[in-house]
């Protein structure tokens, strides 16, 4: 693979328009244009885990993670539950089944898929757990102790980033502020992430614009923004017992911490800002794991 983008590189360099194609095969696994190309570089870089997106993000000085391909999500069928990741970035469940019908003992009245879960805690079970009035007690249990099928299938492989950590995505790594922003994806509201280094304008994307009229993808211009390794995380609104609000208008994603065991932290997208906060361990929202670079 390497070769076959080497020897794609050096003839493009040459043209006015500078084309990095890297080939897989005989497939384009890559391609990107660019006005001007000082250096092609390449690197020895570990194999993305089976489940995660390929760009590399910064969560500390110290600390680095991939984002899973999507939000987490539990299936119940045949009295079981199985956990996967979403297939597109973009997906949520909203309103439909099982969302809508948890039964609050971590069962459902009908078979379906959940993707928005109360705080954690064994007494929960993952967060499924319907209760308007009271929590759940007990210590958070990681949803990234199950087996995700399309996640690599071994527990205890991925896990929630704290508050801390989304503090430092957002707010603090390098360059930090045109790394992140609103953004709509195939009419979907929620909030991307570019991985560490990316050069933003390259991808003609605007940082941190506090709007949903920038940053606008259909499935064909997606593309460059999937093959850089970026982040899309969706607004699937909330859900308070059965029932569901601010579906792609509003988004939620918890952190492992809390300042008690009774007042967890979550990354709150909104129209016009983020914000990492408390939240209710009652309301249920998305939950997006990371998995650390070894």
């Amino acid at each position: 693979m390497a070769v076959a983008a080497m020897m794609a590189i050096s003839a493009s360099v040459k043209a006015t328009v500078k084309i990095i194609r890297v080939y897989e095969g005989n497939t384009v696994a890559y391609e990107q244009t660019y006005s001007a190309v000082d250096s092609v570089v390449f690197l020895d870089m570990p194999d993305v885990p089976e489940g995660a997106i390929n760009g590399v993000f910064s969560v500390s000085s110290t600390k680095k993670v991939y984002f899973s391909q999507g939000n987490l999500r539990a299936t119940y069928k045949n009295s079981e539950w199985t956990w996967s990741f979403a297939t597109n970035q973009w997906d949520y469940i909203g309103g439909a089944v099982a969302n809508t019908s948890i039964n609050g003992n971590g069962t459902v009245s009908s078979n379906g898929t959940v993707d928005l879960f109360c705080w954690s805690t064994p007494a929960s079970y993952y967060g499924i757990y319907n209760s308007t009035s009271s929590y759940a007690s007990g210590k958070f249990l990681d949803w990234g102790a199950n087996q995700i099928s399309n996640g690599g299938n071994v527990a205890n492989e991925w896990r929630t980033l704290t508050s801390d950590e989304w503090s430092y995505i957002i707010s603090t790594r390098t360059n930090a502020s045109n790394l992140c922003g609103h953004a709509t994806v195939k009419g979907v509201h929620g909030f991307i992430l570019l991985p560490d280094g990316t050069d933003p304008v390259a991808l003609g994307f605007t940082g941190s614009p506090n709007n949903w009229t920038d940053n606008i993808y259909s499935s064909e211009n997606w593309v460059a923004m999937k093959n850089a390794g970026a982040v899309f995380m969706p607004c699937a609104g909330g859900r308070f017992g059965t029932k569901i609000s601010n579906a792609n208008s509003e988004g939620y994603y918890w952190s492992s911490t809390t300042d008690s065991e009774t007042v967890p932290y979550a990354f709150g997208i909104y129209g016009d800002h983020v914000i990492v906060t408390e939240c209710a361990r009652i309301g249920g929202i998305s939950v997006r794991l990371v998995q650390d670079v070894k």
